[in-house]
């Protein structure tokens, strides 16, 4: 009797049963992802997930399968762990290193030092107990240290395996990985010290090797996307947010050390005001919208419907590829008024506190609602709180990130009403109130919610078997529904600082519950003698059979 591999069937009983179809796998993008036996995955999800054909994955593994072994060309030696392809190399495991950074960036001038930060402010009941130099350094290290090194990690990893391509030269991601390290911490410190000549120096020479960190990275993404397999080749639905989103990286990190430097020199209060007001609050605004945020919708929109079975699914080829038309036509209008809203919303605060353009308010209350329209769209179109096929336990990381960021954009949105009903010029509580909705309630969490879905997928660990991150889940809303009430509570009551105070560090408390489970997961070794989840080459119904209709 013939034996098939069914569409359900997972990778690591495939592999055990069948080594000879790790090198089919491997030119569709698995490449060292899960270890020797792959991803605890169903060959299903592996198609969806790298965007390949189900049906022509099928019949290409059951072709490798038909053939007598002896005519099959396999690397490894006999009896080898390690199928052809699967031992990997430097490429296959360059996220660990980038997440590590980023985990020590956040647990020191990261998310730690912002908790220490906003205790001394809830303590002394004053927004400006902090030293101007201290809030930028964190930010730099948030913004360059925990979200830059989680973004060049993950896309070293992923981008290559969307266009069936394998990282080139590893070696200088590595590099890219000690400039930018060295560069964030003489960043961290010359910008804490910047009124000494000397630290002045260190602050600028930090972010000229962030800028050749991150000139390092994009060309050898740029490199890599343009190699590999072209027959496996696709266009991603969520690239064109890829692609502005890394322009924005090089952009807002060039940019760093001029601002820097502009800062840090101000002769007065008069040449420091629009410097702060108009040129910084516009690079903010490039590096969580332009930058993160854009980062986050394209990779949302390539992987999250895959990896948790969002949307409905087309039944044949055709419709699939209407419905891939469709969702690139999609895509590209969000973009545009996306962009178009980002670079109204830089340009306003430009015009407004710089060339002191009181017309240039209109500009960027249109943005505003431009921001917001986006993410509704983006929203809907990822079907995220409709029902998931493939529920996991980041699953309720990434909808509460995403329900953060809408709660983020109404608010910014009233902002300007707000102030006018406070009888105010501009409220800094409620500004910052809005930053934290976005920084830690959707980009951290989404942060969380990915890693904890990706990192067990890439070391082939089922995840059934871990913990459902309760707890920092609770932690870090918590923490940030403090956060975000209080700040603004303190435009009413001085008694909200106390409580300010203290709720940074529940947000860490949920962070560093989060972390210790990320590195033992990233170092836990997979178990290469696991019982199968079902027999491999035991025969489905003739409806999951190649050329058959797929259920999907």
């Amino acid at each position: 009797m013939s034996v098939h591999i069914t569409t359900d069937e997972m990778i690591p009983d495939v592999l055990r049963a069948h080594p000879e179809c790790r090198e089919v796998l491997d030119r569709h993008g698995l490449q060292g992802c899960g270890g020797p036996l792959g991803p605890h995955e169903s060959i299903r999800f592996f198609a969806e997930a790298h965007g390949a054909s189900l049906l022509d994955l099928m019949d290409e593994l059951n072709a490798v399968v038909a053939l007598p072994r002896a005519a099959v060309v396999c690397a490894a030696p006999p009896g080898s762990p390690f199928p052809s392809g699967a031992k990997g190399g430097a490429a296959d495991t360059i996220y660990r290193p980038f997440f590590l950074g980023a985990v020590v960036v956040m647990l020191t001038a990261g998310c730690v030092w912002g908790a220490a930060n906003l205790y001394r402010i809830g303590s002394r009941g004053d927004f400006f107990a902090v030293p101007l130099d201290w809030t930028l350094a964190h930010a730099h290290a948030q913004i360059l240290g925990w979200v830059g090194l989680f973004v060049m990690g993950f896309a070293y990893q992923a981008f290559p395996r969307f266009r069936g391509a394998r990282l080139q030269a590893p070696g200088l991601a590595h590099l890219s990985l000690g400039l930018m390290l060295a560069g964030i911490v003489a960043s961290a410190v010359g910008q804490t010290y910047s009124h000494a000549r000397s630290m002045l120096a260190l602050g600028i020479t930090g972010g000229a090797l962030e800028v050749v960190a991150v000139t390092i990275f994009l060309a050898l993404i740029f490199r890599t996307m343009h190699g590999g397999d072209r027959s496996t080749r696709e266009t991603m639905v969520g690239a064109p947010f890829i692609m502005a989103a890394l322009a924005a990286f090089w952009l807002q990190t060039a940019l760093g050390p001029l601002l820097f430097h502009a800062v840090a020199t101000a002769p007065d209060e008069f040449t420091m005001v629009p410097l702060l007001a108009g040129w910084m609050t516009a690079m903010r605004e490039l590096q969580v919208f332009g930058f993160i945020t854009m980062m986050i919708f394209g990779v949302s929109i390539r992987l999250l419907p895959a990896i948790f079975g969002l949307n409905a699914q087309a039944a044949t080829e055709a419709e699939r590829a209407a419905q891939t038309a469709r969702s690139r036509r999609d895509a590209r209008i969000i973009l545009g008024v996306f962009a178009l809203s980002i670079i109204a919303d830089m340009a306003g605060w430009i015009g407004l506190f710089v060339y002191q353009l009181p017309g240039l308010l209109f500009l960027l209350r249109v943005s505003f609602i431009g921001l917001l329209v986006s993410a509704i769209l983006v929203v809907s179109a990822l079907g995220i709180f409709g029902p998931a096929r493939k529920p996991d336990r980041s699953l309720k990381l990434v909808r509460a990130a995403y329900v953060w960021l809408l709660v983020g954009l109404v608010m910014l949105n009233f902002m300007f009403p707000y102030s006018m009903f406070r009888g105010q010029a501009f409220s800094h509580a409620y500004l910052g109130a809005v930053r934290h909705a976005l920084t830690v309630g959707f980009i951290t969490l989404m942060i969380v919610g990915i890693s904890a879905r990706v990192v067990p997928m890439l070391r082939g660990i089922d995840p059934r078997t871990l913990n459902g991150l309760w707890l920092p889940f609770v932690l870090i809303n918590a923490g940030n529904v403090l956060r975000v009430g209080t700040q603004i509570a303190t435009d009413f009551t001085h008694s909200a600082y106390a409580i300010m105070g203290l709720s940074g560090f529940i947000e860490v408390v949920g962070l560093v519950i989060w972390a210790v489970e990320l590195l033992a997961i990233m170092w836990r070794s997979p178990r290469l003698d696991e019982p199968p989840a079902r027999p491999a080459g035991t025969l489905a119904p003739p409806s999951e059979l190649p050329g058959m209709a797929t259920g999907r």
